[in-house]
C-alpha cells in the first residue's frame, strides 16, 4: 500500500490512509480478478471509516524554542534499500523515509541528496540513524538530541549516539555575519576564528585551497521607526486593547489600575539580544535607567501614576519569571515578584507600564537624583540574527499631553554605529528583587 504524508500546520506528521491511498495484493498472484476484488474491497472499506480511524500521527515537529538542535523546517524523502527494486529481491519493497532537519544553529540550506546518497539503515535490526552535521556535533548530547528523539518514531525509541564519524576532508561553505568597529576605507578583510582550546586560526595563516574566506561588505540603510512594530496587550485590571494610541481612550479612564504589555518587534526579523545604554557618550554610566516612572500632573498630592518594568527572553535562555526593573529604582517603584504574564510573547521586548494610585508625588522629593533618572527616555540597543545593530528609543507621550502616562511610543534616535558604548545587560536583574 502507499499513502500521502500530510504536514500539519504547527508540525504533525500524519498518514492518511483515506485520502490519497493506493492498496496492492499478492495473495492471489495467480487470481487477478480475485486479488483486485479484494483490492477494491479494501479502499472501499478504508475510504468509509471515519477520519480518526484511518489517520494515523506519525510524529510531531517541535517548532517552539530557542535550543541549537530546534527544527525550524523539514521535507520528507523517500529512499528504496539496496536491491530492493528487484522485484524477486527478498527486500523487495524496503525502503526508508529521510527527514531533512533544518536547525536553528543552521544558517544555509543544505544541497540535496543525489542517487549517490548512502543507504543508512544497517542491518541488524535498526530501526532508525540519526545524521548530524559536524558542525552540531558540539550540541550531541543527550540533553541535545532528546529534542529531536521523537520526531517521525515511535515515543519508545530513543537516540544513542554510538559513534561519531567525521568526513577527513571537505569543503566548508558558511555564511557568517561579520561587523566592523568604526570607519574604514579598506577594502581587504581578513577573520579570525578561536577554538575550544583557546587556539585562534586566521584566514590568512594558510594557503590550503579550501581555507578561502571571501568577505562583501554591505552597508545597511539606516533603521526607521515603521521597520518596528510597538503594541500594547493588557494583561490585567479589565479593559481590553482598543484605542492603545489613543491617551484619553475610554479604555483608561474606566481602568484606572492595569498593568500593560508594549511589545517591540522587528518587521524584518528577530531580536536575539538586547541591552539598555546611555543616550549619549558623555552621560555616565550609572544614570542609564532600565525604567520609567510618570505621575499624572505635577502636584506633591497627585496619586495617580505609571512606572514601567521589563521583559527579554534571549536568544537560546529561558523564559524570565518576573519582570524586572531598575536596580535603583526601590525608592520609587516596588517591583518585587511581578510574574510575567502569559500576554508576553518570547523573543519580543517587551515595556510593562503599571498604571496605579499608590504613592504621592510629594515621596519622589528626596530622591530628586533618582527621579530625574527614571523620568528619562529608555534607550535599548539590539541586535538580530544578522548581528545588525538596531537602537530605540522607547517614551511616555509628552507631559503637556492629557492621558500621557498611557502611552508609550518609540522612535528612532540616530543611525547605529560600530562605535563602542557603555552598557547595562537586560539580564532579567534578579527576577524582580532589587539590593
Amino acid at each position: 500500500m502507499h499513502a500521502d504524508v500530510h504536514l500539519h500546520p504547527y508540525g504533525l506528521v500524519a498518514l492518511n490512509l483515506a485520502k490519497g491511498g493506493r492498496f496492492t495484493s499478492n495473495l492471489f498472484d495467480d487470481k487477478p480478478d480475485l486479488a483486485q476484488q479484494l483490492i477494491d474491497a479494501l479502499q472501499a472499506w478504508m475510504g468509509e471509516m471515519p477520519g480518526r480511524c484511518a489517520r494515523f500521527e506519525l510524529g510531531t515537529v517541535d517548532f517552539s524554542g530557542y535550543g541549537p538542535l530546534t527544527p525550524t523546517g523539514f521535507i520528507l524523502r523517500t529512499q528504496a534499500a539496496p536491491g530492493a527494486r528487484v522485484r524477486d529481491a527478498v527486500n523487495y519493497g524496503d525502503g526508508a523515509v529521510l527527514v531533512f532537519i533544518r536547525l536553528r544553529d543552521s544558517l544555509l540550506d543544505g544541497q540535496p541528496p543525489g542517487t549517490s546518497y548512502p543507504y543508512l539503515l544497517p542491518d541488524g535490526g535498526y530501526s532508525a540513524t540519526l545524521v548530524l552535521n559536524k558542525d552540531m556535533l558540539g550540541h550531541a548530547s543527550d540533553d541535545g538530541l532528546e529534542l529531536l528523539a521523537r520526531l517521525l518514531f515511535p515515543e519508545l525509541n530513543a537516540f544513542v549516539k554510538k559513534v561519531d564519524s567525521t568526513p577527513l576532508d571537505r569543503t566548508i561553505r558558511l555564511q557568517m555575519f561579520l561587523h566592523r568597529r568604526g570607519a574604514s576605507t579598506s577594502e581587504v578583510f581578513y577573520a579570525g576564528f578561536q577554538a575550544r582550546t583557546g587556539r585562534w586560526f586566521y584566514s590568512n595563516d594558510t594557503r590550503h585551497q579550501n581555507a578561502e574566506i571571501e568577505v562583501k561588505v554591505h552597508t545597511p540603510d539606516a533603521y526607521k521607526s515603521t521597520d518596528y512594530t510597538f503594541t500594547r496587550t493588557r494583561a490585567a485590571g479589565g479593559g481590553g486593547n482598543s484605542g492603545s494610541t489613543e491617551p484619553e481612550h475610554e479604555d483608561f479612564d474606566l481602568h484606572p489600575e492595569t498593568d500593560d504589555y508594549w511589545m517591540l518587534s522587528y518587521n524584518h526579523g528577530t531580536f536575539y539580544t538586547a541591552e539598555f545604554v546611555k543616550a549619549k557618550e558623555s552621560d555616565n554610566d550609572r544614570d542609564v535607567n532600565t525604567s520609567m516612572v510618570r505621575w499624572e500632573s505635577s502636584f506633591p498630592e497627585e496619586y495617580y501614576r505609571s512606572y514601567t518594568g521589563y521583559v527579554f527572553q534571549g536568544y537560546n535562555e529561558p523564559l524570565p519569571k518576573f519582570v524586572s526593573f531598575d536596580p535603583d529604582s526601590k525608592p520609587l517603584i516596588d517591583g518585587v515578584e511581578r510574574e510575567v504574564s502569559s500576554v508576553y510573547q518570547p523573543g519580543l521586548l517587551a515595556i510593562v507600564n503599571f498604571r496605579r494610585r499608590d504613592l504621592p508625588r510629594y515621596v519622589a522629593a528626596p530622591h530628586k537624583a533618582l527621579f530625574e533618572k527614571l523620568s528619562k527616555p529608555l534607550y535599548v540597543q539590539l541586535r538580530d540574527a544578522h548581528a545588525n545593530l538596531h537602537i530605540v528609543q522607547i517614551d511616555y507621550l509628552p507631559a503637556d499631553t492629557i492621558g500621557d502616562r498611557n502611552i508609550l511610543v518609540h522612535t528612532v534616535p540616530l543611525r547605529p554605529t560600530g562605535r563602542q558604548t557603555s552598557i547595562a545587560r537586560l539580564s532579567n536583574y534578579q527576577e524582580g528583587e532589587h539590593v
